[in-house]
């Protein structure tokens, strides 16, 4: 809940539902002696409709190597353990009912692969003191420092195709570096960045601000960074690094009002900025609901109106724009506004609430916009149902819970006017809207429900059983049958054999994907349906489909098609070479088809501009993951051979 503290204090009232416990020991996989330190990960089994839910958890083993992890929703887990160079030999299998207490579980640990590598800046100098960070797709991280010499050591990496990119307060990354960890550790690793610059200066008058400068968005969601804002000194100072050289906008925000921005030029040796502050403008209103009753404890968010806009949304929760919580009254106001034409809007929990119409104000210099109001439709829609079981008897003590599509959030967005505001969408959801518990008829009831179309997942039995209703509204009454789960597994092979390293990607009713190894894979508890497997591999591709059926076995085996390769050299307008920029191989589509869909993480082109892009044989198109994208279109592929299409001329909405 969201809070606004006055001064006599504010009130929020939560309704809990019950948590499991899982507890256990981690101990060495050879010696069997306990492992303090270990951090264990507690990974929910979820289906395809709640992968977008925060569905992990983590805890550290104490000197005995004991760990604890509370307050769990029921159903299937995996477990998996790391403590330096030691890693899981194997995830542990855990299922949790409601409220259940699962104890005496062990998990076994042993040596794992290490990544050791240097950092190098852009003139091949040694890099010291700078966070190297490793990222595979499935969430997994693992950091290290680098020395004087710009050595590192990354330790107990799982196998798996892991990025690196490394950052500190002085240099920013340059691309990132992909690494594949099979067995073995992987030496001779080079992680690329640049130095980076900084801006200096003062607010005048002088006085404590928050000052940002927002990174300039190349479109590389791999390289992409927020806007770096700080606080000043009680004189007003500020000093914002590692930037990268260029034009940016500087914005200053005072907690009294005043507000200020300045155009600066990110630049080798320049002066001290002064960033002029002065009484800002403000919006004041109240939301209420259609009845006309105050909304306490909802956000607001002004954002600006102009064409190409964009609200971003992060985690299912709208970050950008200026905000406000909603206090005694539904009263609201924003302050320290540049004059604008900004569009309100109101958030709850994050979450665009439905208005009656669209609400747009234009503000002055220092102008004080009062009186504004919000008319909203009050999160009260009610979703209740019945959960049967497969003889379709009524199941007690089914999970219940609501989750959002990406489609599901744009639905809930749309105001239905004509402007040009677009939406950009980051991460998955959170799962924060409150699930519920059927009861002994089977009968559950979901309150509280914001406007918007939810998919509705029902899970019993530790996760054994599980169902789901599509495309629901609030105030709709619903039935869901739950089914039990299968598993999928197969076998994965080269022109050598079975592959030591490869991906998997489900989709179908479970959607999933992880790295497997020694060329066998297993999804243990996947939704009856069809589905289609796809694996990529350095030995190459493969695909196939299987259909699970209730409670049942798929077997599949696929044989994998070399890649084909394609190789050339990333430049801007003027011939420069451009480093650090993701590259991809899509099937070639038409531009209103286009749809990026990266199965694993894409390389980066070198500071020479040079770059090298696996992927499937036939007509494809290169795609360059900047802003906007650049798409190169007609490329005839075949297999195991190597194509070179020369200098690739990118140009970016900075070169504008």
């Amino acid at each position: 809940r969201y809070v606004d503290l006055g001064p006599s204090g504010a009130t929020a009232n939560f309704a809990l539902v019950p948590g499991g416990v899982i507890e256990g020991v981690v101990r060495d996989f050879q010696t069997k002696q306990p492992v303090a330190g270990a951090a264990v990960r507690a990974r929910h089994d979820a289906s395809s409709l709640e992968l977008a839910e925060a569905n992990e958890r983590v805890a550290k083993s104490d000197d005995d190597g004991k760990f604890r992890l509370a307050a769990l929703r029921p159903g299937a887990y995996e477990l998996s353990a790391r403590e330096s160079a030691r890693n899981t030999r194997g995830p542990v299998r855990v299922g949790l009912g409601v409220a259940e207490q699962q104890t005496d579980i062990v998990i076994l640990i042993g040596p794992a692969a290490t990544i050791r590598g240097k950092v190098v800046d852009e003139a091949g100098a040694a890099a010291a003191d700078v966070t190297v960070r490793a990222v595979n797709g499935y969430g997994e991280q693992g950091k290290a420092t680098s020395d004087n010499a710009g050595g590192f050591v990354l330790e107990g990496l799982a196998p798996s195709r892991w990025m690196l990119q490394g950052t500190s307060d002085r240099y920013l990354a340059e691309g990132h570096t992909i690494v594949e960890v099979k067995t073995n550790d992987v030496d001779g690793v080079v992680v690329h960045v640049r130095r980076g610059l900084d801006v200096k200066g003062h607010v005048e008058p002088r006085e404590v601000c928050d000052v940002a400068l927002p990174e300039p968005d190349t479109g590389d969601p791999f390289s992409r960074r927020e806007s770096m804002t700080v606080t000043t000194s009680d004189s007003g100072e500020f000093r914002l690094a590692p930037l990268a050289p260029g034009r940016a906008t500087l914005t200053a925000r005072c907690p009294n009002g005043d507000e200020g921005t300045l155009d600066v030029m990110v630049a080798m040796n320049t002066s001290e900025h002064i960033v002029p502050v002065k009484p800002g403008g403000s919006i004041a209103g109240r939301i209420i609901d259609t009845a006309g009753k105050p909304i306490i404890g909802v956000t607001v968010s002004a954002e600006l109106a102009t064409d190409g806009a964009m609200t971003t949304v992060v985690n299912s929760s709208v970050t950008s724009g200026f905000k406000a919580i909603t206090s005694t009254g539904g009263a609201f106001e924003i302050r320290g506004l540049n004059a604008a034409s900004y569009r309100l809007y109101a958030l709850d929990r994050g979450r665009p609430m439905k208005t009656k119409k669209v609400v747009k104000v234009v503000l002055a210099t220092a102008q004080h916009a009062t009186g504004i109001e919000i008319v909203v439709e009050r999160p009260a829609g009610t979703i209740r149902g019945t959960v049967t079981g497969p003889d379709g008897a009524a199941v007690a003590d089914a999970w219940v819970a609501l989750d959002q599509t990406v489609e599901d959030l744009l639905h809930s967005m749309d105001t239905g006017d004509d402007d040009t505001h677009g939406v950009t969408i980051e991460g998955a959801s959170s799962d924060d809207l409150p699930p519920a518990l059927s009861d002994a008829r089977g009968h559950f009831e979901l309150t509280n429900v914001p406007h918007g179309r939810y998919q509705v997942v029902a899970e019993a039995q530790s996760g054994k059983l599980r169902g789901h209703a599509a495309d629901v509204t609030p105030d709709a009454e619903i039935s869901i049958q739950l089914a039990a789960v299968g598993s999928l597994r197969g076998t994965v092979h080269g022109p050598r054999g079975p592959s030591d390293l490869f991906s998997v990607q489900l989709a179908g009713p479970t959607s999933d994907g992880r790295s497997f190894t020694a060329g066998t894979f297993e999804f243990p508890r996947v939704d009856p349906g069809d589905y289609t497997i796809e694996v990529t591999s350095s030995d190459g591709t493969g695909k196939a489909t299987a259909h699970v059926s209730v409670g049942g076995v798929a077997s599949v085996d696929i044989a994998l098609v070399a890649k084909a390769t394609v190789t050339g050299r990333l430049v801007d307008k003027s011939g420069k070479p451009l480093a650090g920029m993701s590259v991809a191989l899509n099937p070639d589509l038409p531009p209103d088809q286009l749809r990026v869909l990266l199965q694993e993480l894409p390389p980066t082109s070198g500071p020479d501009g040079r770059f090298q892009v696996e992927g499937e044989a036939g007509k494809m198109m290169l795609i360059v993951l900047g802003r906007p994208p650049m798409l190169k279109h007609g490329l005839s592929l075949e297999a195991g051979k190597t194509t070179d299409i020369g200098d690739v001329t990118v140009v970016r909405e900075q070169d504008h």
